[in-house]
């Protein structure tokens, strides 16, 4: 039965990638809260095809906040996008993802090239224009995805441009929980696993959960600078999600994963 479900859920899949590149043709079109409710619908969408179920709790996040979670899968991006309207940053790889790429980038996605960081005060200015005109930003501070049972360092590049707009900094917490609440990795974006492998291992299981606490919003002013903000966000989501501590090794400038 469970791989009947997974086959069935992946042509769904299929179809909401579809159904993606429309909305993607549409954004022009749209207003400002027009593209929000699309993508929301969409995120929806997605979930409903992989058979994830999100539960929110917490605090509403503030407007115009740099959103800022711990990362283990794709589907990460789906829980952040549906509790708050936000712009992403994301690698550049995802430009040339399938479909994918091409409604991220219609809806504003901010693209960093690590391999030409170079780059990175351009993304971080930017980053902090919209956060000064209210919109929020989300960003995983790890660079990478983790497994879900420990973390990484948060880097500490994108929580400058939270100082520059004096913007607070919204840590939400993300867990994939199965059945009785029991933790998993199932979901989670590791080693050599591609999005497809991590899909098709979601779309097999049955009552998987992600599971987002928001946290209570941080004030760049109350430290002393971006790497303190960094390590203070990094510390209540870890706390939040019961993960193993961070490696002591300094932090380094990679945005994000």
């Amino acid at each position: 039965m469970g791989a009947v479900r997974a086959s069935l859920r992946m042509l769904g899949v299929v179809g909401t990638l579809l159904a993606g590149a429309v909305v993607a043709a549409a954004f022009p079109m749209l207003g400002g809260r027009g593209r929000a409710l699309a993508m929301q619908w969409w995120f929806r969408l997605v979930l409903a095809m992989v058979g994830l179920r999100l539960t929110v709790r917490g605090p509403a996040i503030p407007r115009g906040a740099l959103v800022v979670a711990n990362h283990t899968s794709w589907q990460d991006i789906v829980a952040l996008g549906l509790i708050t309207p936000c712009r992403m940053v994301a690698k550049w790889e995802v430009r040339g993802w399938f479909l994918i790429g091409r409604l991220a980038t219609a809806a504003g996605c901010l693209y960093l090239d690590r391999e030409r960081l170079r780059c990175l005060p351009a993304v971080v200015e930017r980053m902090a224009e919209l956060l000064g005109g209210g919109e929020a930003v989300a960003v995983f501070p790890e660079g990478t995805t983790w497994c879900g049972r420990g973390s990484g360092r948060y880097r500490s590049a994108a929580f400058q441009a939270a100082i520059d707009a004096d913007a607070p900094v919204a840590p939400v917490a993300l867990r994939f929980l199965l059945p009785g609440g029991i933790p998993t990795s199932t979901a989670s974006d590791v080693g050599p696993s591609s999005v497809w492998v991590t899909l098709r291992r979601t779309a097999r299981l049955r009552g998987l959960v992600v599971e987002a606490e928001t946290l209570p919003a941080l004030r760049p002013r109350d430290y002393a600078d971006r790497r303190a903000l960094a390590l203070a966000a990094e510390r209540v989501v870890a706390a939040a999600c019961g993960l193993a501590a961070a490696p002591a090794s300094g932090h380094g400038e990679f945005l994000a994963a």
